[in-house]
């Protein structure tokens, strides 16, 4: 599990809006994406026939 630190920017009313993020942590966060993409393709082409 990756640990992140998000940072909330809110809006005008208080609401959250957007997510900051350490570019280290970003960073990880997408080639844990990317993994997690190629292992779905590797499922998906091993149960093709």
């Amino acid at each position: 599990m990756i640990l992140l630190h998000p940072k909330y920017v809110v809006d005008e009313n208080g609401q959250k809006s957007e997510v900051l993020l350490p570019v280290a942590e970003w960073e990880r966060l997408m080639n844990e994406m990317d993994e997690i993409y190629d292992i779905r393709a590797y499922d998906v082409a091993k149960s093709a026939p």
